[in-house]
């Protein structure tokens, strides 16, 4: 600025100066006579607010307060009184300006006092509008988004392209016992179990690299040295340019559910009264025994067993005396299938059972003796009933080597046994 310009500035030469302004700015500027309120704006000041500058007129520092928010215009008016008194370097705030479809701008206004009169008392403000709408919704979704990776229940941890934590959230320090300080600049596997070989963190990086999004069962160490199972999901974050910036890992502690799951399965697996494995475990089992004595040429004995007059037990005495006894034969079975073998209740009086022969052969006669002597000891308490167990055998491979053959063989020999009783 040249010094004929800067003489000419008090007074007479500011419209002159704020034109020049004003066309060589593709802000929306403004100039502000504190004193008489008259006022000069650029197009892009109005256009900003959907506005051609000739609809405003006629123009003056009303125009601009009939604009602005409401509640905008306190401490508005105190950030620029602070500035006319020196408190400040230059006038900064954040208004919102109503838009002439009726929504509302988000403006950034700054300006500065630029003339006293011969008295010191402001007289000539310059400043400039910017439009922070966009900016302001990304802050705003920005901060949400930071709201709910703050509040969310499950941890969150943010590596940079390079596989180093730059960021975790509460939800990760309450579930690992780690502090920010203790894991930020580290890699995860500062939480790693051992549990996992490298296989499965390879097929982990592959489904990455290929699909940018992982989700598994991951086992990670607590700070204590316990070990816990996560859900896991990673993801990929890249710029414009699809390079890889970040990994996103979102995780939530499955500890409790896996123990429900697995409390279920064992309800599913078990008689609820007698919590001897039921007719599905036994199936399973069986056939599982029955491959493992065909590769290690072993035997098996496979026993049926049926309960007899158990029905005059609950017409007589009722059904909870039923189950009473149904539960003290099942810990008397249960004492001859213990160390190689298996009990299972299949039905409301069935039991089926089986035993591993590795060496020494089963005597099948003593072992129904047996059976038979300890149920009739229990029977002892209600000697007005005929109570008693009549068992079926059938042994592998001298009985058969099919699995059908074997439960059709123990099944007979039991009906056949219970005949006899009658």
């Amino acid at each position: 600025m040249d010094e004929n310009t800067r003489s000419a500035l008090p007074v007479d030469g500011a419209p002159k100066i704020a034109e020049l302004i004003l066309k060589a700015s593709r802000l929306g500027t403004w100039v502000w006579n504190i004193q008489t309120g008259a006022a000069y704006f650029n197009e892009e000041w109005a256009r900003i607010i959907g506005y051609q500058l000739s609809e405003l007129e006629p123009i003056s520092i009303d125009t601009w307060l009939n604009a602005v928010h409401p509640e905008d215009l306190a401490e508005s008016n105190a950030a620029l009184e602070a500035h006319f008194r020196g408190e400040t370097d230059a006038y900064n705030y954040h208004v919102r300006m109503q838009h002439k479809d009726g929504h509302w701008v988000d403006i950034m206004d700054q300006g500065s006092l630029l003339v006293r009169d011969e008295h010191g008392a402001p007289l000539w403000a310059f400043g400039v509008h910017m439009d922070i709408t966009e900016q302001t919704q990304q802050q705003e979704r920005l901060r949400l988004m930071t709201a709910v990776v703050d509040t969310t229940h499950q941890g969150v941890m943010i590596t940079d392209a390079d596989v180093i934590i730059k960021e975790v959230n509460q939800a990760f320090c309450s579930i690992t016992g780690f502090e920010a300080e203790d894991v930020i600049d580290h890699k995860p596997s500062i939480l790693a179990s051992g549990r996992h070989d490298q296989a499965f963190y390879q097929s982990m990086w592959q489904q990455l690299n290929s699909a940018q999004h992982w989700q598994g069962t991951i086992w990670n160490r607590h700070k204590s040295g316990e070990i816990y199972p996560q859900l896991l999901t990673i993801d990929v974050l890249k710029d414009v340019h699809g390079h890889i910036t970040h990994y996103i890992g979102a995780f939530t502690d499955i500890s409790e559910l896996m123990k429900k799951q697995e409390l279920l399965l064992e309800l599913a697996s078990r008689d609820p009264l007698t919590n001897l494995p039921n007719r599905r475990t036994f199936d399973q089992e069986l056939s599982q025994r029955l491959h493992q004595a065909e590769r290690q040429h072993t035997g098996l004995l496979l026993a049926f067993m049926d309960l007899d007059q158990f029905k005059s037990l609950n017409d007589t005495y009722g059904h909870y005396e039923g189950d009473q006894f149904l539960c003290r034969v099942a810990d008397a079975l249960a004492l001859h299938f213990d160390e190689h073998g298996l009990l299972c209740r299949i039905g409301g009086d069935e039991f089926i059972g089986v035993i591993d022969i590795h060496h020494d052969p089963i005597d099948q006669a003593e072992l129904i003796q047996a059976i038979k002597r300890d149920i009739s000891h229990i029977s002892q308490d209600y000697p007005k009933l005929k109570l008693g167990i009549s068992l079926g055998l059938a042994a592998y491979p001298s009985d058969g080597l099919r699995l059908t053959q074997l439960i059709d063989i123990a099944d007979e020999r039991m009906y056949a046994d219970k005949q006899k009783t009658h």
